[in-house]
């Protein structure tokens, strides 16, 4: 009667297995996805019915917990599990599951279970009891077929957020539209390759029968038609259908980036190959110029390859003038000017050559639009020394260089408390000495000066001669090296070229009359211009 009395308890309170949808399981453990398939699929094959009885439960808990004793019965569980207990317990349970699925993993076991297959105990499941369930035609998948048996068909259309309204309008009783099914073609078939990337004929068919089941007015055989093995033309003939269309073509499309980023992999190593054997040669090229001065062929040619590595350092570390002739110390060489204008070509500003045509040309408009003011004695003075008789081509240029800063005197604080004054401005140009044992002197004074007013000094000319109507030699000063150069003309060609080349600011005394050089005679747009300058090439240019 007792065993009776059991029995029909049982057989009315029947626990039974409910299974929540992943989300939500995802979010109430601290499983994965992946661990809470295989966790559910295990459960599947143990409790085929879904009923979970005393013994089912013991041989459950045996398999996550099987050292020692494991005689625990429902009902002490029922009545000793507390709040705290179960607490303590869950955490520990998972552990169990992440370390025997790490083992499943690493001897390729077929269930979560298989480690204890041989065993043959009450607390261990016997090999007979492990393989019963696989048996079973509805459990006999494929590990492909165990992922798709999960697929909720409803669920994908629904959390798909881009084509969302497409979805809404369909209707489970109605035929869909040649777009909303290539919608939900598309939808699918990329769900179902997140699981399982490789497709078979058979997942095709289980796909359509879960896709039909779900859209009741669809006709059968149009997502999947299986294969032909042989025609009447005694070939076959693969499977088709919109699925498996879909399929090869995302198929397709996924080797062909694959074969693109490849590619483009090689691609990346061969530059960055290169790129490490040009790193080497320019290093070898570099410590030679720091070592060697000639044959001046020689280093002209290492000069110009190592170009990127020089602008780099000037544009990523920002040198000064001193600084890039300590790590070029080929720069210190009479010759070095040469080296400068082999840049500035190759930086390809302007096709312009200044030579005495231009120049001139330049000086006749500019005399033309503006005049010294008659208050100016020194600038008239300057002014009438261009009528002097035998007057030679450099000392004529070297007048009118100087004589810019009395037709366009400057008019802007170039710092909070400093508007430069006339005489300042033409120190910036260019200087004049009697002796050439006055260089050093002349930009020794010239670096205290500024020095003064937290000024950089930027290079200038200095020309030699018993007045300035009898020049005989000329300079290019940089950093306390001084470059000879032929005429005056060619000093103010390569010093505005130096300006571009070690990209370097023009001096700020005279900043307004180099941006009227830059565009008024070489055509290069100056950027920053002043409103000074930019006054004075209006008026040029209308004139």
């Amino acid at each position: 009667m007792e065993h009776e009395f059991y029995s029909e308890y049982e057989e009315e309170q029947t626990p039974r297995y409910r299974p929540d949808s992943l989300a939500s399981l995802f979010r109430a453990t601290r499983f994965t996805e992946t661990e809470l398939k295989k966790i559910y699929r295990s459960f599947k094959a143990e409790c085929p019915t879904g009923v979970v009885r005393e013994d089912t439960f013991k041989c459950i808990y045996s398999q996550f917990f099987p050292q020692g004793e494991n005689g625990v019965t429902y009902e002490v569980l029922r009545t000793g599990m507390t709040k705290n207990v179960a607490c303590d317990l869950i955490p520990n349970v998972i552990q169990r599951v992440k370390i025997m699925n790490a083992r499943k993993n690493q001897f390729k076991l077929h269930t979560l279970f298989d480690q204890t297959a041989k065993e043959s105990s009450d607390e261990f499941v016997t090999e007979q009891e492990n393989l019963q369930p696989l048996v079973r035609q509805d459990a006999f998948l494929s590990k492909n077929g165990m992922e798709l048996e999960l697929l909720d068909i409803g669920e994908i259309l629904k959390s798909d957020s881009i084509k969302g309204a497409i979805i809404c309008e369909m209707s489970h009783d109605k035929l869909l539209t040649p777009h909303q099914r290539a919608v939900v073609i598309d939808i699918v078939v990329r769900e179902a390759m997140k699981h399982c990337p490789r497709l078979k004929n058979e997942d095709f068919m289980r796909i359509e029968n879960k896709i039909l089941s779900y859209l009741k007015a669809e006709p059968p055989g149009l997502y999947y038609k299986p294969p032909v093995k042989q025609t009447k033309f005694q070939k076959s003939k693969a499977s088709g259908g919109l699925m498996s269309t879909k399929y090869r073509n995302l198929v397709a499309i996924k080797n062909e980036l694959k074969k693109c980023l490849s590619e483009s992999q090689q691609n990346l190593n061969e530059t960055i190959t290169k790129k490490a054997v040009n790193d080497d040669e320019i290093n070898e090229m570099k410590c030679w110029l720091f070592h060697n001065i000639e044959p001046w062929d020689k280093v002209t040619l290492y000069w110009m390859k190592c170009k990127d590595s020089r602008s780099h350092e000037l544009r990523e570390k920002r040198l000064s003038v001193d600084d890039y002739i300590n790590n070029w110390p080929i720069l210190k060489h009479p010759n070095a000017y040469k080296l400068i204008k082999e840049d500035f070509c190759s930086m390809q500003l302007t096709n312009v050559c200044l030579n005495t045509t231009v120049w001139d040309k330049f000086i006749h408009d500019l005399q033309q639009v503006f005049s010294i003011a008659p208050k100016d004695k020194e600038g008239l003075s300057l002014f009438r020394r261009l009528n002097t008789a035998d007057l030679n081509e450099d000392s004529r240029v070297a007048i009118e260089f100087l004589l810019l800063a009395h037709f366009i005197p400057p008019k802007k604080k170039v710092k909070r408390n400093w508007k430069p004054s006339i005489a300042e401005c033409k120190d910036s140009l260019l200087i004049h000495t009697k002796i050439s044992g006055d260089l050093r002197n002349i930009f020794e004074k010239r670096q205290k000066v500024l020095q003064i007013r937290k000024v950089q000094l930027q290079p200038f000319l200095i020309v030699v001669g018993p007045e300035l109507t009898a020049i005989e030699e000329k300079y290019l000063c940089m950093g306390g090296i001084f470059y000879k150069l032929s005429t005056t003309l060619e000093a103010i060609d390569v010093l505005f070229q130096l300006f571009h080349s070690l990209d370097i600011n023009f001096p700020l005394e005279s900043t307004f009359i180099w941006q009227i050089l830059e565009e008024g005679i070489y055509g290069i747009k100056s950027q920053n211009i002043e409103t000074n300058a930019a006054g004075v090439l209006l008026s040029l240019k209308y004139w």
